[in-house]
């Protein structure tokens, strides 16, 4: 299969063992996945005429994303709809949702305890161990969430793109989104033999 010449060439190119290759190869096939999706969501967006707020929710998404973790489901399809979803949705809430100052304290509640109680998450394929690493995901979070608070003052159009779209985010970190969309949550697999077993799955689909 494709998936498993690229292991083989991160093999014999880079000298690593199997499992760091397994974990290579699964990260560039992440990184040609996000290049294609994000390809087809902007074209997708631009028909719409919502190219420049499909740029703005990249950046953001991507921001928010790395620092708070969260599901990541398994198959090609699946993801894309979910991204895409996810900046549709982001932009009909700036688009159609008043932001009244009321609203704003709803929405500052959910993400601050969405906060404090769950980021950062990590899954079977993308595992969260090391107490450092969490910290600093989570401090970084909370810098993205004033920066965010920040944007009220410059722009009012970023700044609701911005709330909206970390407000999704976040909402993947909850245990009702791993059990929704059935994702394994790193805390469930005890032993490193079936993270890679899970990440062999992701890379050779």
């Amino acid at each position: 299969m494709k998936n498993d010449s690229t292991i083989e060439f991160i093999k014999k190119h880079k000298g690593y063992d199997d499992k760091q290759s397994l974990k290579a190869a699964y990260q560039v096939g992440l990184f040609k996945r996000a290049i294609l999706y994000n390809m087809i969501i902007l074209a997708i967006m631009s028909l719409l005429g919502l190219f420049k707020e499909c740029m703005v929710l990249f950046v953001m998404f991507k921001l928010f994303r790395e620092n708070t973790g969260g599901i990541h489901l398994v198959g090609h399809i699946k993801c894309l709809m979910y991204s895409t979803a996810v900046i549709v949705v982001a932009i009909l809430l700036a688009k159609f949702i008043d932001m009244s100052i009321h609203l704003e304290i709803v929405v500052y509640t959910y993400i601050i305890l969405t906060w404090w109680l769950f980021v950062p998450q990590g899954t079977s394929q993308r595992p969260i161990r090391k107490e450092k690493e969490k910290q600093k995901m989570k401090r970084t979070t909370l810098i993205l969430i004033l920066m965010t608070i920040a944007l009220r003052f410059m722009s009012i159009h970023i700044y609701e793109l911005a709330i909206w779209s970390l407000s999704l985010t976040l909402l993947f970190t909850t245990p009702i989104a791993y059990k929704i969309f059935k994702v394994k949550h790193d805390r469930m697999v005890d032993a490193t033999d079936v993270v890679d077993i899970d990440l062999h799955k992701e890379v050779t689909r």
